[in-house]
């Protein structure tokens, strides 16, 4: 019996105005912590960014004089406001001394994006997490089996004794002919012996 084709045809409705919202708000800052946290409209953020394109030394030196100061308003007034920067929001002081002119927190404590100017400097990179040394065209050595030049910084080896191809380039290595198991055995045995003329020193 031949097999028969079934076709089924679906017909799609296209809807363009499609708005996607997140059924359950503010979920990510109550796991985290412990509260819903207010966020920053988009188009508040625009402005933003429109705002910090213009900033200049004066609003970012006034930003930080008057942080200071309502830094230095809680550590005055006593163990109540102790940890000062924890309880900063409180402090009295002019919210149009800051960059943005709104302070850079909300009146609960917690950030406010729109109040908060980009970095000016970027920082350093922690100990051990620094890029690599600029490529020198300059920087390398001739391999001493091919007499090829290596593009590579030269370092010398730092485990001991220094192998055999540890000046070789890629090529050499890769076609380096293995040792058999009597010419390992040989070498290694060779690494036991001392030379006797260290015994008839006179």
């Amino acid at each position: 019996m031949p097999a028969r084709l079934c076709v089924m045809s679906f017909d799609f409705e296209c809807v363009s105005d499609t708005k996607w919202v997140n059924p359950n708000p503010g979920s990510f800052d109550r796991k985290v912590f412990g509260q819903n946290k207010p966020s920053a409209d988009p188009a508040a953020m625009r402005v933003r960014d429109q705002k910090q394109a213009s900033l200049t030394d004066a609003h970012y030196i006034s930003h930080n004089c008057e942080l200071l100061r309502r830094l230095r308003w809680c550590i005055e007034n006593g163990p109540t406001f102790w940890p000062a920067h924890q309880h900063v929001h409180k402090a009295p002081g002019d919210d149009r001394s800051f960059a943005f002119g709104v302070p850079p927190w909300h009146r609960d404590g917690s950030v406010n994006s729109l109040g908060i100017p980009d970095q000016r400097c970027v920082e350093p990179p922690m100990p051990g997490f620094e890029l690599p040394v600029d490529y020198d065209s300059k920087a390398g050595f001739n391999c001493k089996k091919c007499q090829q030049w290596v593009p590579i910084q030269p370092r010398p080896y730092e485990n001991g004794i220094e192998p055999e191809d540890w000046w070789w380039c890629l090529t050499c290595r890769k076609n380096k002919p293995k040792l058999t198991a009597k010419q390992k055995q040989i070498l290694e045995e060779s690494k036991t012996l001392k030379d006797i003329r260290m015994w008839t020193k006179p």
